[in-house]
C-alpha cells in the first residue's frame, strides 16, 4: 500500500467527525436556546393582558349596574396578590378604579400618582380596559368628586342631631 491509500480513509473520517461535532453542537445549542424560551414564556410574570382587561371591564359594568363589586374584587386581589399593581399600568389602573369605587380616597389617590410616575404609562393602558376609555383624567375627575363628596359619617351625625 502506498502512503497515498493509507492516508486516505483518516482523511475522509475527520471532515466527517467534524461534520458531526458541528451539527451536533448547533442542535444541543437551539434546544438550549428553545429551552429557555419555553421557560420564559411559562414563567413569565402575570400582567393585565387583554383578557384581564375585558375581565375588569366586565366586573366593572357588573358592578355598576348590579351593585356586586365581588367579581371586580377578586380581578382586584388577584393583581395585588401578583405583586403587580405598582408595575404595570393597566393593573394599577383597575386597582385605582376599584380604590376609587370603594370610596379610598387616600389608596386611589396614590395610585394615580403612581400611574403618572411611570414613563409612557397612556401607551401602557390596555386598550380593551373600560372600552377605551381608561385615562388618568377619568380617575382624577372621580377622585376629586369622591374627596369632594360629604363623608357617610357626616350624614350620620346629622341624623342623629
Amino acid at each position: 500500500m502506498t502512503a497515498a491509500e493509507t492516508s486516505s480513509p483518516t482523511s475522509s473520517t475527520k471532515p466527517d467527525i467534524k461534520r458531526v461535532k458541528l451539527i451536533a453542537a448547533v442542535l444541543v445549542g437551539i434546544i438550549i436556546i428553545a429551552g429557555f424560551g419555553l421557560y420564559n414564556v411559562m414563567h413569565s410574570p402575570f400582567s393585565c393582558d387583554d383578557a384581564i382587561a375585558k375581565q375588569a371591564s366586565g366586573a366593572y359594568k357588573t358592578y355598576i349596574r348590579q351593585g356586586n363589586i365581588n367579581p371586580y374584587k377578586k380581578i382586584v386581589d388577584s393583581i395585588i396578590s401578583h405583586n403587580v399593581s405598582t408595575k404595570d399600568p393597566t393593573c394599577m389602573y383597575i386597582v385605582a378604579e376599584y380604590d376609587l369605587s370603594i370610596g379610598n380616597a387616600d389608596k386611589s389617590e396614590q395610585a394615580i400618582k403612581n400611574l403618572k410616575s411611570l414613563p409612557n404609562f397612556r401607551k401602557g393602558i390596555n386598550h380593551f380596559l373600560f372600552d377605551g376609555n381608561a385615562t388618568l383624567d377619568t380617575l382624577q375627575r372621580q377622585l376629586e368628586v369622591l374627596k369632594s363628596a360629604p363623608s357617610v359619617n357626616s350624614h350620620i351625625d346629622r341624623v342623629e342631631e
